[in-house]
């Protein structure tokens, strides 16, 4: 494999792997947990696939067809990033629909990697996959809360769907759904060890009270280092091991995984061939599906979703404001390079859709950032605010000057 294929198919792996455990925190303590909250970005995700499928479709055929999938993806990462820089002008019902919306489209894509962009087939590999996936099951169901063992299996289950020619970035969504996310049921034995530590600090810094000896020097004793050994492992072990992992990897994922391949798989070629046959329907058909697509799709479904009882909308979100994020959804960065790259394996076909991704994202950000920001309600809002914190620096500077002059105010009058 190629730098590139690791970046893409190794690290990536990783990124899903936090996807996946996101998916399963919503769904269970999150704003997911209610069934009409978690159906409604689920539906709004699929409508964000097809309606870009369907543009770039109409207008590509023949080989150029393959890269449908291009215009489909949502980078999770810039999309909530532009949302966090909107700030107040963003409702954080709405910030968290877009979250579960690029996470639902996240595990679209990986699985379209796997099933339409799959890579010598074989079969008796995908023995082999379901082998590790029935191992993954046994561990959740035996309550097995060694990590060690997950992540084992699943480096297993990643070079078995690699040798059946899957894209191995699907192992990480497997991780996700196996990993227990319950801390280990016998928490009493970790209390105690915790308590104990505790009281060997309490004696200590007692028995050095009393003998006149500063008690601040009991961190540079190894009674000190004994008992934070002790609290640091009952604390990590309170933690479930999908909580665990997801610390551990988070870092690495924001600061060096989604970077490294960003950067590796944003290598466009500029010595293009603009007038090859199909090469301008490509590079309109990615930009539409991204621009206009993406948010017509996902508002056609969610509109959908809503009146047909199926779905809630979010609380306090506007028609102007969800349009907006819609719009924002169209930012299709690294999952969409990583499309590209295996719609069009070879010739100047994925360069074309890479450009396109790069310019449809720049335009479907500049229009949603554009659409949150002149939301006549939050304008209205905003005005409203700076008016009732005009009155109210107003009635205080009337009443400071009314105390520093003597001068009684109106129920004092009414009362003298």
């Amino acid at each position: 494999m190629s730098v590139g294929a690791w970046f893409s198919e190794g690290l990536l792996a990783i990124f899903f792997l936090l996807v996946g455990l996101e998916i399963r925190r919503e769904m269970t303590v999150g704003e997911l947990s209610d069934t009409r909250a978690a159906i409604l970005p689920v539906l709004a995700a699929v409508g964000g696939v097809l309606v870009p499928a369907a543009i770039y479709l109409s207008l590509n055929s023949g080989p150029a067809a393959q890269g449908w999938s291009v215009p489909t993806a949502t980078d999770i990462a810039f999309t909530l990033g532009i949302l966090a820089l909107l700030g107040p002008r963003v409702s954080p019902s709405l910030r968290v629909f877009v979250a579960a919306l690029a996470v639902t489209d996240d595990v679209l894509s990986v699985l379209t990697l796997a099933i339409f962009y799959p890579r010598n087939f074989s079969p008796i590999w995908l023995l082999a996959s379901g082998l590790a996936v029935a191992v993954l099951f046994a561990f959740n169901r035996w309550r097995v809360y060694s990590t060690w063992a997950y992540l084992v299996v699943t480096v297993a289950l990643w070079l078995s769907l690699h040798a059946a020619g899957v894209h191995g970035a699907l192992a990480g969504i497997v991780l996700a759904a196996f990993l227990p996310t319950l801390p280990v049921p016998a928490v009493a034995p970790l209390l105690a060890q915790a308590a104990t530590a505790l009281s060997a600090l309490e004696t200590a810094e007692n028995d050095a009270r009393r003998s006149g000896s500063e008690a601040v020097r009991i961190a540079e004793e190894p009674l000190w280092d004994w008992a934070s050994r002790n609290q640091s492992a009952a604390s990590e072990w309170l933690l479930s091991p999908a909580d665990r992992i997801e610390r551990a990897v988070s870092p690495w994922s924001t600061y060096f995984i989604l970077p490294l391949f960003a950067f590796s798989a944003t290598g466009v070629s500029l010595h293009l061939d603009l007038s090859a046959p199909g090469a301008g329907r490509i590079l309109v058909g990615v930009i539409l599906g991204l621009v206009i697509g993406k948010p017509l799709g996902i508002s056609l479904a969610s509109l959908f979703a809503v009146r047909s009882g199926l779905a809630r909308r979010p609380v306090d979100v506007t028609i102007w404001s969800f349009f907006g994020a819609a719009c924002l959804c169209g930012v299709g960065d690294t999952v969409a390079l990583l499309l590209a790259d295996q719609a069009f394996p070879e010739g100047d076909y994925a360069a074309l859709a890479k450009i396109g991704v790069l310019m449809g994202s720049a335009l479907a950000a500049i229009l949603g950032a554009a659409i949150v920001m002149t939301n006549p309600h939050h304008a209205a809002l905003g005005r409203w605010r700076t008016e009732a914190r005009r009155r109210h620096r107003r009635r205080w500077i009337r009443r400071d000057a009314m105390v520093a002059t003597g001068t009684p105010g109106r129920r004092t009058q009414g009362r003298e």
